[in-house]
């Protein structure tokens, strides 16, 4: 992949669909392999996360997209066990450097779009830290997974990070999302 993303140097609209596997070496080659982004007003990320953190892997990709205006994010959820492993063995994913936003340039950002959310712990922490990247956006829509109904208590949280000129919308099913797809029977699902 990093080849043929090297060749352009901005797109209309980039779609990543990035697994990131459980390996101790693999998380410096995401970040190799994603260190030089083309340009794009609108971002997709599809982002399989099986150990590694999944809050340091999005910060690094927004901090080579300064320029885009609108993204999506597919959550990708699966019961591996997250970054205990990482945390052992010092991986680059779980370092505090990697977990920085003031390196976080989203001027342009104007709205954010999530998909099959399902309310975790680890989603509300995605939300709020994009809010901590670009406190003011436009517009923030949170799609949720067709099995899950959002409790009262995330809503309030997600409010409370939100700024107030955000219009956010919270509900409507994911499902749709997946025709969108251009991957077969979403096998990297």
């Amino acid at each position: 992949m990093p080849p043929l993303l090297e060749r352009f140097d901005a797109a209309d609209e980039l779609s990543l669909h990035l697994v990131i596997l459980p390996f101790p070496n693999a998380y410096p080659i995401f970040l190799e392999n994603t260190r030089k982004l083309p340009k794009c007003k609108a971002l997709t990320v599809g982002l399989k996360v099986d150990a590694h953190s999944i809050k340091s892997s999005l910060l690094h990709l927004l901090k080579q997209c300064g320029g885009t205006t609108k993204m999506e994010i597919e959550l990708i959820h699966h019961d591996a066990p997250k970054v205990s492993l990482c945390e052992y063995l010092h991986c680059p994913c779980v370092q505090q450097e990697m977990l920085k936003t003031e390196n976080v340039t989203l001027d342009l950002l104007e709205e954010v779009e999530f998909h099959f959310f399902t309310g975790s712990d680890e989603d509300v922490d995605l939300v709020k830290l994009l809010f901590m990247c670009k406190k003011a956006l436009k517009k923030m829509v949170i799609n949720v997974a067709d099995d899950v109904a959002i409790s009262d208590e995330v809503h309030e949280k997600i409010k409370s990070f939100s700024h107030p000129s955000t219009t956010l919308e919270i509900g409507g099913p994911s499902s749709h999302k997946r025709g969108v797809c251009l991957c077969k029977e979403h096998d990297w699902y």
